[in-house]
């Protein structure tokens, strides 16, 4: 038997508690996994009101091998300036999950962080973002209170990794969007958003949709699925050892995504922006070298990424809600 087959033979054993099995990540990742013949998925509901002592207990109880946090809210812009404080409560339960795991002794852990943890820049750069230049700067502003929140829970693990030698891997995913994301409100991530208020206005055979923003920021953009992919691919891996970028490493200006759903969508009318309080940080690319140089890449390009979103919003979402 050669060492593949035995290392795939341990991984059909390993359990794995998926925290935020509700959440936009947390749905399409144990969807990802429930395709997989390695893992058994572990679900604790309400695990964010037990004690870090009891959840540790839990964690053992419950023979959990792996964790994957991915539990706490992410919006967009309009969110993350609104609802700040529910940001914050709805992610700092992460720090308990990360130090209850460890406590437990789990050895490997996949804690989702976000962009937002890197700094703003000048309007007129075009660096892409690498590790490295976490904390180097201060952050966007329209999301300081959340990004604080993720920083913690990367230096959490950070710290952990050090004292320990667990690998309680951070993984930074770009803009993400797909299936069962927030379609239904102001809070929605930028994609999302976008189909809803295009959508709307196709419906209502409106001449022109207005949108936040100028249109001119750049930003990377990941479908959830090689989220969920990224996942899988870096607990399996034991090479991998360090916070990693999960994006396209590609830009693209908020406007050109706009015409492309609108294209998809069907819809004809003028796209219009009429804000420029809610840009955010001008260029925000991801350089995605580290885990390409382990092996990994993405499934979907834009177009076809898009296209899939746009199509899955069309005939299950709508049809969820009408």
């Amino acid at each position: 038997m050669d060492s593949t087959t035995k290392r795939d033979i341990k991984l059909r054993k390993s359990r794995v508690f998926i925290a935020g099995d509700t959440t936009f990540y947390g749905r399409n990742i144990v969807n990802k996994f429930l395709e997989s013949e390695s893992w058994e998925i572990v679900i604790l509901k309400e695990f964010y009101n037990l004690s870090v002592s009891d959840l540790s207990y839990k964690l053992n109880e419950l023979k959990v091998n792996f964790v994957v946090v991915t539990s706490g809210l992410s919006f967009g812009i309009e969110g993350n300036l609104n609802r700040t404080a529910d940001l914050c409560i709805g992610n700092i339960t992460d720090l308990n999950l990360i130090s209850a795991s460890a406590k437990a002794g789990i050895e490997k852990l996949i804690y989702i962080g976000s962009s937002c943890m890197y700094p703003a820049i000048p309007a007129q750069s075009s660096k892409k973002f690498t590790v490295d230049d976490i904390l180097t700067a201060i952050p966007e502003l329209t999301s300081l209170n959340y990004t604080t929140i993720k920083l913690a829970g990367w230096s959490l693990c950070q710290a952990i990794m050090r004292q320990y030698g667990y690998r309680y891997i951070t993984l930074i995913p770009s803009n993400v969007y797909g299936p069962w994301d927030d379609y239904d409100s102001s809070d929605s991530h930028v994609v999302a958003s976008l189909i809803r208020k295009i959508y709307s206005s196709k419906s209502a055979e409106m001449s022109v949709v207005d949108l936040l923003g100028t249109g001119e920021p750049i930003r990377d953009f990941l479908h959830v699925s090689d989220l969920s992919g990224a996942v899988d691919f870096c607990l399996k891996n034991n090479d991998i050892n360090c916070t990693i970028n999960i994006g396209s490493g590609q830009g693209y200006q908020i406007s050109d995504i706009a015409s492309l759903i609108s294209e998809y969508i069907g819809y004809k009318g003028e796209i219009r922006f009429n804000n420029r309080a809610l840009n955010g940080t001008m260029f925000k690319v991801l350089d995605n070298s580290v885990i390409e140089s382990y092996g990994w890449k993405n499934s979907y390009d834009i177009n076809s990424g898009l296209k899939n979103t746009v199509n899955w919003y069309l005939n299950n979402h709508l049809r969820r809600i009408s």
